[in-house]
């Protein structure tokens, strides 16, 4: 008996649109009522990345406020604030810029201020104090931060305001750090003391912070300068207008009243552009998740019409055409889309408050309010339905083109390869690979050129070299497929495996594409910080070698060198407990080449040896005094530092660079020559040093290419940079120094503590070399330091990035697996009937999770070196990938999600066998 075909006399389908629409919603809601497993693992994959990105926008909306928000965090309940500024300022209610009308002599606002507002000056500043073991640097605000106009901004807790200079209040942190109580007396170094009145808080700040409060002259260091001040205004509403006539004496201002009609953070809020930046950074991570989404979705939806196939080759017997067929597929995206996007929004908004609520400071700014936009989490939700009815609608456009009579009869063809996708793929590569490399080239030319509006065209193209790189690589997947199967493993589970891949390549291609893309940002993401890491490295300056303590020596007049340093050696030995204290000496450092409160050019003096960069350099230091393109030069060379000629043996050497030096050192040492720690000091295998008067150093032609030193000299030199870039320059013998004319004078003490030291330690330190005490005789000053380096980030946030792209993984390969496992419920049922066992079923998904895990980690993790190459182009970062967690990504990460795939497979031997489920 055969089906009737569709014909004239047939019976038909509504035609009319919404009739259509009515019935392809009906038939997808059957189909997923059918199958609810397969559509809860579609609708897990669209909630997934939309519970990331809603939550992420919450959290982002929360941490930038309006401006209402931002003025009435600031100012409490003043009017406004004022910030003098060396220009008139063309000003709107919520940002200024430069007006163009030259400079101005900022002038205190008091002086010509109407007398309608009450004005209080408020100056954030630092204080040393005594602490139970020694010294430490306290912030401080002075002003009368206790004015009751600041309430909501400044909080009294407890205590009294202060009544004079020699009172203060201090933030509960401030009172740990300090080891005090209320009614307690606290001095600085110099004796200077201030008695604690009471506890009070900044708002703004992080309430963990120890801070300090008390009146305009209570700190010294601040002065009368108006650009140090920020004047707070108490008394009427400061209104646009009044903005406008403080801004032609150079003042910006922030108002309260100005600024109340901006209330609005949302996505589209012009208010500031912080949003905008927030928006694009979601926007790109969102955009590849939305991606995997319409991939791993796709691939359920192709199972699903597969599944399908009997049932709408029936609909086609009775004369539906293929629009509805394929609409009955594509509406099932939309509705599985929607309640997907709806629970991940829910999801994502509550993890995003009890996130709040965990890291939550007590800082009014950290978060302004509970960040919900309406419009942000509509856009999000839409977008997560069009990859979803995108996902659906290719799958059902391929399930509407089939052979009704062989699907009846439940017949299915294998697809045929395509030839031409691989060769495709290679050329799209390339392609990619192309606009990455030009997008870094790009920026990098735009930086020289100074164009910052085209800015954003650099990064762009990068972003989009990337995705159609992967796009590619998606094309050439099928061919590894194939390659893998036929290795012709020796087992079974994985011959079989690879094979059952290979022929449905419909459903692993998307698997494959969608840890692909997973692997590629955790890769990137790694790079990026391992590149930014190296990049902090390169430009920061060792002002000691790593994990040293040191102290610093200052001579503010050069006719008082110093020469005792036995006490500080013997303070360092008592405090840190080490055996031995390295003194450096060396030449007197350009900056202190003259009395550093001399206002008038210096008559005599004796002249101080610096160090002459090379002829590559010099030229350098040349494009940069004209402001022309930039070049690369270290810190130190850029910055002609201090130190720059250290004297010493090899043991002064080896404490220099913070290791033991090579070989070719200390022979050049010995043999009366100079080792440099720059290549950039050495030119045709020398070292020339320059003699400056202090005349010369007064008027900075030491720092001008161009300049004539006094008189030079040259030396044979080595290059020996040591592991790190160090604020010393040059080092010679006794011996040669004398022979060259050079005074030496200890500069610098170099420990080596075997342990971190506590704070105790470095407070009782601090206090022994006289931290924070007023030189006001010109005396030689110390201070001490612990060189702990750049901060390190990359390898932490990398292993998190590792663990989360791990999880992504795993998830995005279980889903691809159970797909497989409806798909070929027939394969596992014959199986069972030829009494396969447990193992071999086991051993199937092991193989199937590591290839399809295994090609999409080691294809993404590599294709994201090309956006990090390009970047380092640009020089944002440096090019230094972390090998170890890319190859952690590469093979451990597969590895893992097979064992857990294989351990968690749940496998049933059938209790009798359905031969037409068999086929």
């Amino acid at each position: 008996m055969t089906a009737p075909a569709p014909g004239p006399s047939g019976p038909r389908l509504p035609r009319r649109s919404r009739a259509g629409f009515r019935l392809a919603f009906t038939l997808a809601a059957r189909n997923a009522r059918r199958a609810p497993g397969r559509s809860f693992l579609i609708a897990v994959l669209v909630a997934l990345p939309v519970i990331g990105l809603a939550g992420a926008a919450t959290v982002g909306l929360s941490m930038v406020g309006s401006p209402a928000q931002t003025a009435q965090a600031q100012l409490g309940h003043m009017a406004a604030s004022m910030q003098m500024m060396s220009n008139h300022v063309r000003q709107t209610a919520t940002s200024a810029y430069p007006d163009g009308y030259g400079e101005l002599t900022p002038t205190d606002p008091t002086t010509w201020l109407p007398s309608d507002w009450r004005v209080v000056p408020i100056s954030p500043t630092g204080v040393y104090l005594r602490t139970a073991h020694g010294v430490a640097e306290i912030s401080a605000t002075a002003g009368r931060s206790w004015d009751p106009a600041f309430r909501g901004r400044f909080d009294l807790l407890s205590g009294h305001a202060p009544r004079g200079a020699v009172e203060i209040l201090a933030s509960p942190s401030a009172l740990a750090r300090l080891g005090a109580r209320v009614g307690d007396t606290v001095r600085t170094p110099d004796a200077t003391s201030y008695r604690i009145v009471g506890t009070m808080l900044d708002r703004t700040s992080d309430p963990r912070t120890p801070t300090v409060f008390g009146g305009r002259t209570a700190f010294s260091g601040l002065g009368p300068d108006p650009t140090l001040w920020t004047y707070y205004l108490a008394g009427p509403a400061v209104t646009l207008a009044d903005i406008h006539d403080f801004n032609r004496h150079g003042a910006f201002v922030l108002s309260l009243a100005a600024t109340a009609p901006y209330t609005s953070a949302d996505l589209f809020s012009a208010a500031d552009g912080i949003i905008w930046s927030y928006a694009a950074m979601i926007g790109m991570v969102g955009g590849f998740m939305l991606f995997e989404v319409a991939l791993l979705a796709g691939a359920g939806f192709l199972v699903g019409a597969r599944q399908e196939q009997r049932a709408l080759a029936v609909l086609a017997s009775v004369g539906a055409d293929r629009r509805l067929l394929s609409r009955s597929v594509a509406v099932g995206g939309i509705v599985i889309g929607a309640l997907g996007a709806l629970g991940g929004i829910t999801i994502g908004v509550g993890l995003a408050a009890i996130y709040m609520a965990v890291s939550r400071t007590g800082s009014t700014m950290q978060y302004y309010t509970f960040g919900v936009s309406p419009v942000a989490l509509g856009l999000i939700a839409l977008v997560a339905v069009f990859a979803s009815w995108i996902a659906a609608a290719v799958p059902g456009r391929t399930a509407s083109r089939f052979d009704v009579v062989s699907a009846l009869r439940g017949a299915r063809r294998p697809p045929r390869p395509s030839r031409l996708a691989p060769a495709l793929g290679v050329v799209v590569m390339l392609v990619g690979i192309g606009i990455a490399v030009v997008g870094g080239i790009l920026t990098l030319v735009l930086q020289r050129a100074g164009d910052w509006r085209l800015g954003w065209l650099g990064p762009t193209l990068i972003a989009v070299g990337s995705i159609v790189l992967e796009l590619g690589a998606i094309l050439g997947v099928p061919v590894l497929l194939r390659a893998v199967a036929r290795l012709g493993a020796r087992n079974a589970s994985a011959r079989m495996a690879t094979r059952d891949l290979a022929r449905n390549s419909a459903r692993a291609v998307p698997a494959v594409a969608a840890v692909m893309s997973t692997i590629f940002v955790a890769a990137f993401l790694m790079a990026a910080l391992s590149g930014g890491e190296r990049q902090s490295e390169a430009s920061y300056l060792y002002q000691a070698p790593l994990g040293d303590v040191a102290v610093s020596f200052s001579v503010p007049d050069p006719a008082q060198p110093l020469t005792d340093v036995s006490s500080y050696r013997a303070t360092l030995e008592r405090v840190l407990g080490v055996r031995s204290v390295r003194t450096i000496e060396g030449e007197t450092p350009p900056s202190e080449g003259y009395r550093s409160d001399a206002t008038t050019t210096p008559t005599s003096g004796t002249p101080v040896a610096t160090v002459r960069p090379d002829a590559a350099s010099r030229h350098c230091l040349t494009l940069r005094s004209q402001s022309s393109a930039p070049c690369a030069l270290p810190p130190y060379v850029e910055n002609r530092g201090n130190n720059q000629i250290v004297v010493g043996d090899q043991g002064d050497l080896a404490a220099v660079l913070g290791q033991r030096p090579s070989s070719a050192a200390v022979t050049a040492l010995r043999d009366g020559g100079a080792v440099s720690l720059y290549p950039q000091f050495v030119e045709h295998g020398k070292v020339t040093l320059d003699w400056w008067t202090p005349a010369q150093l007064f008027d900075g032609e030491f720092f001008r290419p161009g300049g004539t030193p006094q008189r030079s000299r040259s030396v044979d030199a080595v290059v020996d940079p040591g592991r790190h870039p160090a604020a010393f320059g040059v080092i010679v013998s006794p011996e040669t120094a004398h022979r060259l004319g050079l005074h030496p004078r200890p500069i610098v003490l170099l420990a080596r503590p075997s342990h971190q030291p506590s704070q105790a330690q470095l407070d009782e330190l601090a206090a022994a070399v006289g931290a924070g005490r007023i030189n006001t005789d010109l005396r030689p000053t110390a201070y001490s330091y612990v060189e702990n380096g750049p901060q390190r980030f990359a390898g932490t946030v990398g292993w998190i990035v590792l663990g989360v792209a791990g999880l992504i993984t795993l998830g995005a390969s279980v889903v691809a697996l159970g797909l497989a496992r409806i798909d070929a419920r027939r394969d596992e049922l014959t199986l069972g009937a030829v009494g396969a066992p447990p193992r071999t079923l086991r051993g199937i998904a092991f193989w199937q999770a590591l290839v399809l895990a295994g090609l999409g980690s080691i294809v993404g993790g590599a294709f994201a070196l090309v956006p990090a190459y390009a970047m380092s182009l640009s020089g944002q970062m440096a090019f230094a990938p972390p090998w170890l967690q890319l190859g952690a990504t590469a093979v451990g990460v597969p590895l893992v999600i097979a064992i857990v795939t294989a351990l968690t497979r749940r496998v049933r031997r059938p209790a009798f066998v359905d031969r037409t489920a068999i086929g």
